[in-house]
């Protein structure tokens, strides 16, 4: 899970791979990620706090869908969370999310904050699709990760240097692993 939100370039790649996302995520430079939600938001998210079991983004950008206008914003996201190991032995990441939205349109945030119970819920599910694909990609990785592991390594569109910190960070297979023999996943969208 460290690794994962440490990379989330990575993470969004191999999210598509196994079929959990269509989003694209391409890192600008240290700590700041340029995004594309494949929903209509796209935009820059920057890590500006990295502590023991928190994080805290800020993300810049638009969200563009026919017949309305376009809308910018910001918003600040706060995730604190812990890993916690259950009585039958499973770990667990227990999650807690906040964001803090504002619409950059003046006329716009006007009418965002009238129509904020319409508002809310679609930033609410933008939000919690990527943190649920983040889920199922942790899921995955703490079932079978040496599957998991080939699996990615049979593409081509994983980056060969991030597999090899994230296959140190999943404590399987050896670095000479043959890939070229994948396991086919499939997961519905989110």
């Amino acid at each position: 899970f460290d690794f994962l939100i440490e990379h989330p370039n990575f993470a969004a790649t191999a999210g598509r791979i196994l079929g959990i996302v269509k989003y694209r995520i391409v890192q600008e430079r240290d700590g700041v990620f340029w995004g594309d939600d494949a929903h209509g938001a796209t935009g820059t998210f920057e890590l500006i706090y990295a502590g023991p079991g928190k994080r805290i983004y800020l993300a810049r950008g638009t969200f563009v869908k026919r017949f309305l206008p376009t809308i910018r914003g910001r918003i600040v996201l706060v995730m604190v969370y812990e890993h916690r190991t259950d009585q039958t032995g499973e770990s667990r990441v227990i999650n807690d999310v906040r964001g803090y939205l504002r619409i950059d349109n003046p006329v716009l945030g006007i009418l965002a904050r009238i129509a904020k119970p319409v508002v809310g819920p679609i930033v609410d599910r933008k939000v919690l699709r990527t943190f649920a694909a983040a889920a199922k990609l942790t899921e995955q990785a703490y079932h079978d990760p040496a599957a998991l592991y080939h699996t990615l390594g049979a593409n081509r569109e994983i980056n060969k240097r991030d597999l090899r910190e994230f296959r140190k960070a999943l404590r399987c297979c050896s670095e000479e692993a043959d890939t070229s023999e994948s396991l086919t996943l499939t997961w519905g969208n989110i």
